[in-house]
């Protein structure tokens, strides 16, 4: 990342940095992206959400709705919607930003664990830009 990139991303979000700043937060970033080698990609899991339609409710609070389950457990009469910052295999994940557009192909270890206990994963949810804010106005997706 260079720092124009960085100095450009912060604006949308009304946060300045002088080029000092965004040079030192360049060289961080970088850094903090080469100690990311050291971690394994996860396997694909077999149970990858297959099939998905667009959330459509009234309150443009659903980005998807789908259904993955896994059985019975303690949870098994749960239905959860879970944020779109949740890695589920198989449903794009947002973020609330048209910048990020990324399909796992693995659970985040949230959603293995609630399919562990038998609850019924039903959808992602909207959400504030990179959760930048908690109001529900930066969302890209309404």
């Amino acid at each position: 990342m260079i720092p124009d990139d960085i100095t450009d991303i912060a604006a949308q979000f009304g946060i300045t940095f002088d080029d000092e700043q965004a040079a030192q937060l360049a060289d961080e970033a970088e850094a903090f992206r080469d100690r990311l080698d050291v971690f394994e990609p996860a396997d694909p899991v077999d149970d990858a959400v297959e099939a998905y339609e667009p959330g459509n409710d009234d309150y443009n609070a659903f980005r998807y709705k789908f259904d993955l389950t896994t059985g019975d457990g303690p949870l098994s009469d749960l239905d959860i919607g879970v944020k779109d910052n949740i890695a589920v295999s198989g449903v794009p994940m947002h973020c609330g930003s048209r910048v990020m557009d990324f399909t796992p192909s693995y659970h985040a270890t949230a959603i293995s664990n609630l399919l562990d206990d038998g609850a019924t994963v039903v959808g992602t949810t909207n959400m504030d830009k990179l959760a930048y804010f908690t109001t529900g106005e930066t969302c890209d997706f309404g």
